[in-house]
């Protein structure tokens, strides 16, 4: 009989290549738990912004009769603001360290002439948000390029203001 005192090249490779496709399987098993993740925080993030926005729509509502800061805040007439989350909403209604890359819009509208209470269009570089009312869900969110996100800003706060 031989005597064998160690493995062969054949089976250690066996032994490599499965070892290869179980790190593999669970790279990929973590990689999508870490965008979901990544999804859902924006989410939050996005829900927050907007009660932010609704919240700056009756503060600056409440101040109307008093300093008549804009004209739909007049007097009892209700109408339609649009907020720029860094001009408008940074600092004094959101707290949020990394917020440099995010922008976009908030338009809030009340009144028995708005079809929808608040509008959101936001963008953190990595991730756009479309939603119209309720609560914003992941089923919300479009993938942008960095290069697309950058225009956005532009574009909503110019044709929603």
């Amino acid at each position: 009989m031989k005597n064998r005192n160690g493995f062969t090249i054949i089976e250690l490779m066996g032994v490599l290549i499965i070892i290869v496709l179980v790190t593999l399987m669970g790279i990929n098993v973590v990689s999508k738990s870490i965008e979901k993740s990544r999804m859902d925080s924006f989410v939050i993030e996005a829900n927050s912004i907007k009660k932010a926005a609704v919240n700056r729509y009756m503060a600056d509502k409440g101040d109307a009769k008093t300093k008549k800061s804009h004209d739909a805040y007049n007097g009892t007439k209700d109408g339609k603001v649009c907020y720029n989350f860094k001009e408008s909403l940074m600092n004094s209604f959101v707290e949020k360290s990394d917020a440099k890359d995010y922008s976009g819009s908030v338009e809030v509208c009340y009144g028995r002439d708005c079809t929808y209470n608040t509008k959101i269009w936001l963008t953190n570089g990595e991730y756009y948000i479309e939603a119209i009312d309720g609560e914003v869900k992941r089923s919300d969110i479009k993938y942008s390029f960095k290069l697309f996100s950058k225009g956005i800003e532009k574009s909503h706060s110019a044709s929603h203001k």
